[in-house]
């Protein structure tokens, strides 16, 4: 968000009367031609949270409550940008710096008028046009005075439906949600913040492992289920799902390098993205199969993992039909997972299977593994430790 300047230079003239009010429009013209150049490239989709520093997180925030119908909020951690391109920077390092735990930010929240069964966002705002005395005072200087200054953070909270509003300011981030329930509050540890890149947040890291081991596991069985329906002569239906297994490698080709490479360092979306468009890679490949085609298959994948061909198909659709919301992009994660989660047992089991294409009757051996098999999965296994379910 492009945010219009607010500040101007001062114009300085021979012989006038300098005053503190001169130096400081002078700084906060400064800070905002400096906000403005960094909001150029932020859109709405790569801003948020920063990638930590060594050994710290990039948000850490607590949150307690009390009888007293407040909420106790304290950041002491928040590395950000905001969608208008200022710098939120609350940290340890920064504290022992300025030596004034005023670098953290608290707030108690008044909650007598809220309701339950509702969904309250925590956002932290700053203000780099206002700022704040810190450090320890020099006493030996006359006046004495404090030797730093720092923006004004402040934390709050209002309802989720207010949302919309906050597209009128860009100095405002998302930094948690509460649930209000039967009076009691629930912090939501599921919620992502906005994060600017994937290496931003834990979870989104972790999420990042798992697609990483999910991409290289599914060229890994794409490729042995082709060589087993080329070495074997399958059928016409074994011909389709070669042709599915193609065009999926195919996609795979391109994607493969650009997400070990640069994703980590990415926003969120691009990461989703890569599994949207394999999700939109299969389904289309489906799609291209005449319709008593595109049945049959469907009605196989349901005979070997499980999966009906409704589920199947919405389960790729929702992913395919990526609706990220920078703010919200739980729902994306969710929908990406449930591809993720299927795709892998379909695959899995098409895998395992000795001759692919042939249609259940109750009689087929599926192999639990064969020594070719065996030996071809330890040659190319991919080991990750942070791949959990």
């Amino acid at each position: 968000m492009i945010e219009p300047l607010q500040f101007f230079p001062t114009n300085w003239i021979d012989g006038m009367k300098i005053m503190k009010q001169h130096f400081v429009d002078s700084e906060n013209a400064f800070r905002d031609e400096l906000r403005d150049c960094q909001s150029i490239p932020l859109t709405s989709y790569n801003y948020g949270l920063i990638a930590p520093l060594r050994e710290e997180e990039s948000l850490k925030c607590w949150f307690s409550t009390d009888n007293q119908c407040e909420w106790n909020l304290k950041v002491t951690n928040c590395r950000a940008v905001t969608a208008a391109g200022a710098r939120i920077e609350i940290t340890q390092h920064t504290a022992n710096k300025i030596t004034n735990a005023s670098a953290f930010v608290e707030a108690k929240i008044n909650v007598e008028t809220f309701k339950d069964d509702v969904l309250y966002l925590v956002l932290i705002s700053t203000n780099p046009f206002d700022r704040q005395v810190a450090g320890i005072p020099l006493l030996e200087e006359i006046p004495p005075r404090y030797p730093f200054t720092q923006s004004t953070n402040t934390l709050s909270v209002l309802p989720s439906e207010q949302l919309p509003k906050l597209r009128t300011s860009g100095y405002d981030l998302i930094i948690g949600q509460i649930y209000l329930v039967d009076g009691f509050p629930r912090w939501n540890d599921n919620y992502i913040p906005p994060c600017a890149t994937v290496n931003a947040h834990p979870k989104l890291l972790s999420l990042y492992e798992r697609v990483n081991v999910f991409l290289s596991q599914t060229e890994l069985y794409l490729i042995a289920i082709m060589q087993k329906i080329h070495l074997k002569q399958g059928n016409e239906l074994a011909e389709g799902i070669w042709e599915i297994a193609n065009q999926l490698i195919q996609y795979l080709n391109t994607k493969m390098g650009l997400f070990k490479f640069l994703i980590s360092e990415s926003p969120p979306v691009f990461m989703l993205d890569i599994v949207a468009g394999l999700a939109r890679t299969f389904k289309n490949a489906m799609d291209q199969r005449a319709n008593d085609g595109k049945t049959e298959i469907l009605q196989h994948f349901w005979e070997w993992c499980g999966h009906t061909p409704a589920e199947i198909e919405s389960i790729t659709i929702q992913c395919a039909n990526l609706n990220y919301q920078h703010n919200n992009m739980n729902s994306s994660i969710v929908s990406t997972v449930s591809f993720l989660e299927l795709f892998s047992k379909l695959l899995e089991r098409l895998w395992k299977l000795d001759v692919i294409g042939k249609k259940y009757d109750g009689n087929i051996f599926v192999k639990e593994e064969s020594q070719a098999d065996e030996e071809y999965l330890n040659k190319h296994k991919v080991k990750n430790r942070f791949f959990t379910d």
